[in-house]
């Protein structure tokens, strides 16, 4: 400070000693408050001309960003209403009755507007869809009650396309109505058309959208509404094997759980997961106690084609194999700080989530088995959690191909907040498995000498119809299991 005042000091007596002689008649002490003032005015003229520029400026930046920001959602507005308008007074084509479907169209723009962000897994859900995906989370769906796979059959020497069943769901619509596993679905009946649709051969480039057509057509529809099809029987060749039936839709469990007792090796069960429903856990305790009661102690868990589900599905399946308090997987939010563990527990939960609660006795109850974990490019999200616990705490080898790689979870989200009625889902956070180490883009890659590419052969059929016998991955499965 003292530096500082000698400074100013020394410019004052400057400008002193260079003042015209006309102020040589003006007391010193006079001089020296005037000079001072002439000195100090210019300096704080200048800031505050600065300061108000400075504020003038954080004022007008403030006003353009919301103004971009609002004019943005105004010009979306603006643009859709112009639409509207550009449409009704010029569109030729009109609906059925006379007039657009305003709300297909609103939706059909909410939905656009959310695809185009950089979110690959968001999506408008309006609230119907929304009460849909709940129930099919639940593993409840409206339908029959049948697993189907896309195959080919021959019927009076031509070849056709048709949907193989390869599971009937017990207390169902189809095992009520005679569906047998192994029959063969061959067309079904659109009544809005009024017409039957069938199948092209499966190689065919219009077999995927026939398929889907036909599996809507049989899933499609209000409880208590019925689906009529036509059905050939196994082994069946001719017309005369082909008979025609009705069912009636109902609620259905959706099953994602298969299992078997081995062909190859009787002392290996063999447990298929589809994907993480939150009926899962429940589904899977039943494969597992069916087969141990049979006094089966090694196992194949195949993943493959497993494209994931719910988190606390696979949380309480992940139990089961680990002692209370092993971390199963890692939340962590996009700045990398929230990291949140989800760990093998004992709890309970109620309403929809209630069939993934976790007794205490169910903790590690499988932890003592032998386990073959089988994987591939579809086994993703959820299912590579699960793949992640096995691998990480050395619980049995996983032997297949590498899988998938997304180490990400979508959220729901309400708009009633914000006046809304509609659903937006957003990928929310990334996980990391228990090394700590992400897969998210990478998948997990089986270790060298169990990394196993699924035969060309066994490749020609869908994975519900392989024979165990050629599909080669099981096989390495088996043989891991026999060291």
């Amino acid at each position: 400070m003292e530096e500082k005042n000698q400074e100013t000091q020394e410019k004052i007596t400057e400008n002193i000693q260079e003042m015209p002689n006309i102020d040589s008649a003006i007391p010193r002490k006079m001089l020296e408050r005037k000079t001072r003032k002439q000195l100090y005015e210019p300096v704080l003229r200048t800031i505050i001309y600065v300061g108000l520029v400075l504020i003038v400026s954080i004022v007008t930046y403030l006003i353009t960003v919301r103004t971009m920001v609002g004019n943005s959602s105004d010009d979306a507005l603006r643009g859709i209403n112009a639409l509207e308008q550009a449409v009704d007074k010029n569109a030729y084509y009109l609906g059925a009755d006379g007039y657009f479907d305003k709300e297909k169209m609103v939706t059909a723009a909410l939905k656009a507007y959310i695809d185009a962000s950089n979110d690959p897994y968001a999506e408008y859900m309006t609230a119907d869809e929304f009460a849909a995906f709940v129930s099919s989370n639940a593993g409840n769906s409206e339908g029959i009650g049948i697993t189907v796979a896309a195959c080919n059959v021959v019927i009076d020497g031509q070849k056709r396309g048709a949907l193989q069943i390869v599971a009937v769901n017990e207390n169902t619509p189809a095992a009520a109505a005679g569906l047998l596993t192994g029959e063969y679905i061959v067309s079904a009946f659109d009544a809005e058309a009024d017409e039957w649709v069938t199948l092209p051969t499966t190689d065919t480039a219009g077999f995927t959208v026939a398929y889907y057509t036909v599996v809507n057509l049989i899933r499609q529809g209000e409880i208590g509404t019925s689906v009529q099809m036509t059905v050939l029987a196994q082994g069946g060749e001719t017309a005369a094997d082909v008979r025609e039936l009705s069912v009636v839709r109902e609620k259905v469990e959706t099953k994602s759980v298969y299992w078997k007792i081995s062909d190859a090796d009787t002392s290996v069960g063999i447990v298929r997961l589809t994907e993480f429903n939150l009926n899962t856990p429940e589904q899977f305790k039943k494969a597992m106690n069916a087969l141990t009661n049979k006094g089966i102690t090694s196992f194949v868990l195949d993943l493959r084609g497993n494209p994931g589900g719910d988190l606390l599905s696979v949380k309480a399946i992940a139990t089961y194999f680990l002692s209370a308090g092993n971390v199963i997987v890692t939340k962590v939010n996009r700045d990398g700080k929230d990291m949140t563990p989800y760990v093998a527990e004992a709890k309970k939960y109620t309403g929809s989530y209630a069939p993934c609660s976790v007794e205490k006795d169910e903790v590690g109850m499988y932890a003592s088995y032998h386990f073959a974990v089988l994987v591939d490019n579809g086994t993703g999200s959820a299912a590579e959690i699960l793949t992640s616990v096995f691998r990480d705490y050395q619980l049995g080898a996983v032997i297949g191909t590498t899988t998938y790689g997304k180490g990400i979870v979508q959220t729901y989200y309400s708009l009633a907040e914000y006046g809304f009625n509609g659903y937006v889902k957003l990928t929310s956070y990334g996980y990391l498995p228990a090394s700590g180490i992400s897969y998210h883009g990478i998948g997990i890659a089986p270790m060298d000498e169990y990394y196993v590419e699924l035969s060309a052969e066994a490749k020609q059929y869908n994975v519900f119809l392989r024979p165990e016998a050629i599909d080669n991955q099981v096989q390495a499965a088996i043989s891991y299991l026999k060291k």
